[in-house]
């Protein structure tokens, strides 16, 4: 790797000097430097480090060269997202990174005719809910209605309160959030919310009642991207902070959650999403009043635990206990 970034800066301080069918030659030698990613034409490249910005994995400036920058945005995308991790695009990865491009290019919002603004997040009035017609732009089925997804969808488009004609795209993995309320305070583009803007989450409004969840972030097209912080309350007591990166709509990467019980107990909670679910080693910690301290290390696999679980006590006195635990698809036993 330090080999290419070096060839690759030798031809940038070289390139201004060089005549146009020169510069043709240099770039189609940049072009087989990067002969492990699938063949791209320079607009292509372009759409895919646009497409790793609107992720929130900054490339570098969108000039289609793939430099240390880009690679290392590529590297953190495909790791986040459960891939191999090698810097270099299948075609698979190069197409859904260029649609995303295409999806974020950069728009005009004052002329933009399908950009609505919200209406007053604080007066407490809601605009009516959409017709129920699907999204002019994104195709999937409103989850209003659903009692599950069919098995062919990733995920359904949840009504935003405040917007008219405007939604949001809850994966499978978020199916649950169908019931809540939802509020954005960016704008929305082409029936989807889109830009950086606050959500939240009220079922206290709906009919389950008892939490509320707020977040602030980017959305693309109806996905939230990017890093994403916030905080939760339940009716019961329970309150705290949550921050992680979405991709596509769902969690990736590490995230770390912080809490209060209800009776004034700390803890925090972090570990690796995949798509969505939980998979990789989980770490949880509990402050109880008396001072006990409980550290928790588990694993999971697509969301179930499995795995040991291994379960550390250190009491207010000095003294300390272990215990163990070896969990089969969700189920545990004591060793």
């Amino acid at each position: 790797m330090k080999t290419v970034v070096a060839a690759l800066a030798v031809c940038g301080l070289v390139l201004s000097a060089l005549p146009d069918v020169a510069l043709d030659a240099a770039n189609a030698a940049a072009e087989e430097v990067a002969a492990q990613d699938a063949p791209m034409s320079r607009e292509q490249r372009i759409q895919v480090q646009q497409g790793l910005a609107a992720l929130g994995f900054d490339p570098g400036p969108a000039d289609g060269l793939f430099g240390p920058k880009t690679r290392a945005a590529i590297w953190d995308w495909q790791n986040a997202k459960g891939l191999e991790a090698t810097g270099f695009l299948t075609r698979k990865e190069a197409e859904a990174l260029g649609a995303m491009g295409q999806a974020a290019e950069a728009y005009d919002e004052d002329s933009d005719p399908q950009v609505v603004e919200p209406n007053d997040l604080e007066s407490g009035e809601s605009a009516p809910e959409p017709s129920g017609s699907r999204n002019r732009v994104l195709y999937f089925p409103q989850c209003s209605g659903l009692d599950e997804l069919p098995p062919e969808e990733p995920g359904c488009w949840q009504a935003i309160s405040n917007h008219q004609e405007c939604d949001l795209f809850l994966p499978r993995s978020n199916f649950g959030y169908r019931k809540y309320q939802v509020m954005w305070s960016g704008v929305c583009r082409h029936n989807a919310a889109h830009g950086r803007g606050s959500l939240k989450y009220d079922s206290e409004i709906g009919d389950e009642g008892g939490e509320t969840l707020s977040l602030s972030g980017t959305i693309v097209t109806g996905k939230m991207q990017g890093d994403w912080v916030g905080n939760f309350r339940t009716s019961d007591g329970l309150e705290g902070t949550i921050q992680g990166h979405f991709v596509d709509g769902e969690a990736n990467g590490h995230w770390v959650y912080w809490g209060r019980l209800p009776d004034g107990e700390e803890f925090t909670r972090g570990g690796p999403y995949v798509d969505g679910v939980a998979h990789g080693r989980w770490v949880q910690r509990i402050q109880h009043l008396d001072g006990t301290e409980v550290t928790t290390e588990h694993s999971y696999v697509d969301g179930v635990e499995h795995g040991r679980r291994v379960q550390r006590f250190r009491y207010p006195d000095g003294d300390e206990d272990t215990l163990y635990f070896e969990c089969h698809h969700g189920e545990c036993e004591e060793q």
